[in-house]
């Protein structure tokens, strides 16, 4: 067995064998769960963007035929999300 006396530590690990371990996991947790809600907000909306262009805009662009090139310009223009 290694006795913890002879090995030098760094201060990271002191700050972790001095009692320290629990609040870094509990830290470390809170960054992941964090990131994880983030991730899994942004995926959501990611995938309905992706499912409403092709259940909603791709289908209405298509019957609309000639007339889909307005159509598209006026759905991705500036103008028309300023108020």
């Amino acid at each position: 067995m290694l006795d913890s006396h002879r090995i030098p530590q760094s201060g990271r690990l002191q700050l972790l064998d001095s009692g320290g371990l629990m609040r870094f996991l509990l830290a470390t947790g809170s960054y992941v769960y964090t990131f994880r809600i983030l991730h899994v907000v942004s995926a959501r909306g990611w995938y309905g963007s992706a499912l409403t262009f092709a259940y909603v805009i791709e289908p209405t662009a298509s019957a609309l035929g000639a007339q889909a090139g307005p159509f598209m310009d006026y759905t991705i223009s500036a103008e028309r999300h300023q108020s």
